[in-house]
């Protein structure tokens, strides 16, 4: 949907101009409006590593991987699934 892509790409425009919490709540709106969107997941998890949100970003990633499965995006898949194992430790 049109509005899922335009709050993923304010969420990214956000992240540049380093307001995080507005990020953080577009790609959120983003998520609402698709809950299968993979790049709301996608883009919300690399943001809360960034602010060192370990376990919101794992919990995201992870639903992140299950959508790019779910679809055959296996490149996408392992992607995602080494950087889980690169957070997994910093959640602790």
């Amino acid at each position: 949907p049109i509005e899922t892509d335009y709050y993923n790409n304010r969420g990214n425009l956000r992240i540049q101009l380093n307001n995080y919490q507005g990020a953080e709540a577009d790609f959120t709106q983003a998520i609402e409006f698709s809950p299968d969107d993979v790049n709301g997941y996608t883009n919300r998890g690399l943001l809360r590593t960034k602010v060192k949100n370990y376990r919101g970003a794992i919990a995201d990633l992870q639903r992140a991987a299950q959508l790019y499965r779910q679809q055959n995006e296996i490149d996408e898949y392992r992607r995602v699934q080494k950087l889980l194992r690169q957070l997994q430790p910093l959640a602790k």
